[in-house]
């Protein structure tokens, strides 16, 4: 499709792979599930299906120049650099900006730079028929079947068929508690937020007009020729889900038929690892007596060794080492936050 533009959101501060991943290093730029990081993989998906040039990557000061050197395909003036972190309604409204300018028929599908997705082929086929879909003006999501009463993904709750795996939403909810994630997986109706969005650059712009008006005006200054560098800082730290899709009519919500991943945890990234008869993932120096199911992997010299623990992560990566329970590593960004600048 001639008019089809993809935005990849490659920003973020490596938290949740802490010590692995760091605040100049983040999860986009690890080679965590193959040889590959995880931004060229997500590049490399759209092979075929639409030009290097017409692929945006979003991202900030700290990794820029990482960016350009793992992309040296992708069109240098393609590389967005935001001044400041100010959370996926910014990013996403000046990427729409950009879009418009080019091609005011443009259809941009939003994607984050760190996820698992297979086989491709469906994925750019689900892609083709969604941006079918946003030629009629809706704004769509991408859901995910829910397999588990997972707490760490948001979820959408579907309302009434359009389209063969097309529905509107009823409503989006939040990361929620074990309960209630077993309830929405018990009665059908929700799916997993992915994150990932296709709209007309038109449209979403008009979103922002009637749902975040601070947005917009710093949106028609963008237009108008004003540098985006100049008064990015001054918009809101707000989730394109708060500032517009939570609050349109427009939303609709495309059930996913591709296998899906954003390998959030180190829990998680232990399934795309190769474990040991006793369910052990050891990667450099790391050896285990009468323990199991574990993930252990050791940039250093120094061996490392773990007797009689059982669905544990030890990491050592750089200066720092991290061990916490499998089940604790949602607590992993936040510890990351608390550390002196030197180790973040």
């Amino acid at each position: 499709m001639k008019n089809f533009y993809a935005v990849i959101m490659a920003g973020g501060t490596g938290g949740r792979f802490w010590p692995m991943g760091r605040k100049k290093l983040p999860k986009q730029l690890l080679p965590l599930v193959n040889s590959s990081t995880m931004l060229r993989n997500t590049v490399d998906r759209l092979e075929g299906f639409l030009p290097k040039e017409r692929i945006l990557v979003m991202t900030n000061s700290d990794i820029a120049g990482q960016i350009i050197c793992e992309l040296p395909d992708i069109p240098l003036e393609n590389i967005i650099v935001e001044p400041v972190g100010r959370d996926t309604a910014p990013c996403i409204a000046l990427a729409a900006s950009i879009l418009y300018k080019k091609d005011p028929e443009s259809i941009m599908c939003v994607m984050p730079a760190d996820h698992v997705i297979t086989p491709k082929e469906i994925l750019l086929k689900t892609l083709h028929r969604a941006a079918l879909l946003a030629q009629q003006g809706y704004l769509i999501t991408l859901g995910i079947p829910v397999t588990s009463p997972a707490t760490g993904y948001g979820y959408i709750k579907t309302g009434s068929p359009l389209a063969d795996d097309f529905s509107t939403i009823a409503e989006f909810k939040e990361k929620p508690s074990l309960s209630a994630a077993q309830e929405f997986m018990q009665s059908g109706q929700y799916l997993w937020n992915s994150g990932i969005f296709l709209w007309q650059s038109s449209v979403i712009i008009e979103e922002f007009a009637h749902n975040c008006p601070e947005i917009h005006s710093v949106i028609q200054k963008w237009l108008n020729g004003v540098d985006y560098r100049v008064d990015f800082a001054s918009l809101p730290r707000i989730s394109i889900d708060y500032a517009i899709l939570e609050k349109t009519r427009r939303a609709a919500v495309c059930r996913a038929p591709f296998n899906w991943d954003d390998v959030g945890t180190w829990k998680v990234l232990k399934n795309f690892r190769k474990s040991d008869d006793d369910g052990n993932v050891l990667e450099g120096h790391a050896y285990t007596l009468n323990a199991s199911n574990n993930l252990i992997i050791n940039d250093s010299d120094c061996a490392i060794a773990v007797i009689g623990l059982n669905h544990i992560a030890v990491i050592k990566s750089g200066n720092g080492l991290l061990v916490c329970d499998l089940d604790s590593e949602q607590k992993v960004k936040e510890l990351a936050r608390m550390l002196p600048g030197e180790f973040q």
